[in-house]
């Protein structure tokens, strides 16, 4: 007998139909918004079934008579999978979370807030004991002396086989337009275990910032250079704006109750952006690039107190991104242009310092940019940079050490410009036996008011062909090797006159200033004038009491 086959339309009606029975029954799953708990329930995000209510001016506090008014109100499921995400106003948002408790005893949860920002909420609720109305806490004086704080969190207790629901009222400041984080519900053991994490990665961060603090104040205390110095400052910014982003607002810890205050992430962004154009700007005084590089760090230090205007002015909250393209671009061409010679280098130390900044520039774009709108990969960005922060600082701070004390830019300097040579229609023999003629036997280093022009005009050439001249025939800088005639000059007067004071030393030795004096005779000794004159006559004296005959 034939099987009769079933017509082609007959098979498509069949398959509408099962589809549309799995689309109202996702579509049920997803307008549930009832979240079901048990004794094995340790840490569940429940972003996905909070209601909200964002425009309601009627009701803007816990109390008996506004939860009755809101029960009867349309409520609007968050759309957002695992992260709240609710258009803020400025009477604060109204959230509804229905919690059922399927075990057969009562269970305590922890309602906890992924941000710090949230400096105001209230919980409420109808239970069997009736009205009850709870305060938010970070719970900062029981375990952290209040440097650490855990996360904003209500602790709620759930009655055994109950239905709970839940109105909260909170205004938060993690984004300027939107209610942005994550809502979790984390039973005891799970809240302390995440707590003790956080503990434990600030201690790293901490211990590790005083190590690259501490090395960069060696370093800049031998080599007295403002780069070292700079870089420190940067340091503390990238510290203390994680730590005011992540670890504790900073409006909870100082008191500062405006908008600077509460959107910080704004400041912090101003501020690693100076930090980082100041770095960049004694790094070029350091490798003598051109005087235009002053402009591009003039131009960045204003661009970047812009993001100080974000949270004043709405248009610019809006084109917030372009501006962080903006600043960071910036940045990235002044970063290129200081280093547009060091790269040359073929060197190990040369390869990880670039390495360490390129990475950390991109993770940090990154990072600021997910800011804006929460992702599911946030954690991970947040994290990477966590990790990220102190190899970059130790690294950077190490390779920088052996750059500055080896001198790296200068051969590379010294091969760019023969390539660009400005001395090949000059006598370069002649012209650097009559610059000694004049540091060794005229002493011209010892005018107060001498420039590298002054002297380019005593030879009879430009100023740019005299420092190409120093930096191919003495391997230095023009200062430096004045600084070096100085110095033994200073030297020598100190051992020979006794009697001299260190200011007339200084004086006759060619400096014009006190401070500069000093600075650069530590610089070359390791000592000041008059521990120096000490130590020479002391030695001096040893030496003529072993000449004479017992």
């Amino acid at each position: 007998m034939q099987k009769r086959r079933l017509p082609f339309e007959s098979y498509r009606n069949i398959l509408g139909i099962l589809c549309l029975f799995f689309s109202v029954s996702a579509l049920r799953a997803q307008t549930d918004p009832t979240v079901h708990i048990s004794e094995s329930t340790r840490n569940l995000n429940v972003s996905s079934q909070v209601e909200y209510r964002h425009r309601d001016r009627k009701f803007t506090s816990c109390s008996p008579e506004n939860l009755k008014g809101m029960e009867g109100l349309e409520w609007y499921l968050n759309p957002i999978q695992d992260v709240l995400r609710v258009r803020r106003t400025s009477n604060g948002v109204w959230l509804r979370l229905t919690v059922r408790n399927d075990a057969g005893v009562s269970l305590e949860r922890r309602l906890v807030f992924s941000s710090i920002n949230v400096p105001k909420a209230e919980l409420c609720y109808v239970s069997e004991e009736g009205f009850r109305s709870l305060e938010i806490t970070d719970h900062s004086g029981l375990l952290y002396n209040e440097i650490v704080a855990p996360r904003p969190n209500f602790l709620v207790r759930f009655p055994a086989k109950s239905r709970t629901v839940f109105y909260i009222h909170l205004d938060a400041y993690e984004e300027l337009t939107y209610v942005n984080f994550p809502l979790s519900l984390l039973d005891e053991q799970a809240f302390i275990e995440w707590i003790l994490m956080k503990r434990a990665l600030f201690l790293v961060g901490f211990l590790v910032t005083l190590l690259a603090l501490g090395l960069n104040i060696r370093y800049w205390n031998r080599f007295r250079t403002g780069v070292f110095l700079s870089f420190a400052g940067n340091i503390v910014v990238l510290f203390f704006g994680f730590y005011f982003l992540h670890v504790r607002s900073i409006h909870s810890w100082l008191g500062w109750e405006n908008k600077i205050g509460f959107y910080s992430y704004y400041l912090f962004l101003t501020l690693f952006l100076v930090t980082a154009f100041l770095y960049l700007f004694y790094l070029a005084r350091l490798f003598e690039v051109p005087i235009r590089s002053v402009r591009i760090f003039v131009f960045g230090w204003l661009f970047s107190c812009l993001f100080l205007l974000i949270p004043l002015f709405q248009d610019l909250a809006d084109e917030r991104f372009f501006l962080l393209a903006g600043g960071f671009g910036i940045l990235s061409f002044y970063f290129y242009k200081v280093h547009a010679e060091l790269v040359k280098k073929p060197n190990r130390y040369v390869r990880l310092y670039f390495l360490s900044w390129v990475v950390f520039i991109l993770s940090f774009f990154v990072k600021a940019s997910y800011h804006f709108d929460y992702s599911h990969y946030r954690w991970l960005i947040v994290f990477s940079f966590i990790f990220l922060y102190p190899v970059h600082i130790l690294v950077t701070t190490y390779s920088l050490y052996r750059i500055v004390s080896e001198k790296l830019w200068l051969s590379v300097t010294g091969k760019s410009q023969i390539r660009k040579s400005k001395i090949g229609s000059i006598d370069i023999n002649q012209t650097v036996i009559r610059l000694k003629e004049l540091l060794e036997m005229e002493k011209i280093y010892l005018k107060h008011s001498l420039k590298e022009e002054h002297l380019a005009k005593e030879l009879g050439i430009g100023s740019h062909q005299l420092s190409e001249i120093v930096r191919l025939e003495f391997k230095t800088t023009f200062p430096n090797l004045i600084n070096s005639y100085r110095i033994q000059e200073a030297k020598r007067l100190l051992v020979e006159d006794p009697r001299m004071s260190t200011n007339e030393v200084r004086i006759k030795a060619g400096y014009s200033s006190k401070s500069a004096f000093h600075l650069e005779f530590k610089k070359a000794t390791n000592t000041n004038p008059n521990a120096f004159r000490k130590e020479a006559i002391i030695g001096r004296e040893k030496s003529r009491n072993r000449e004479i005959p017992a």
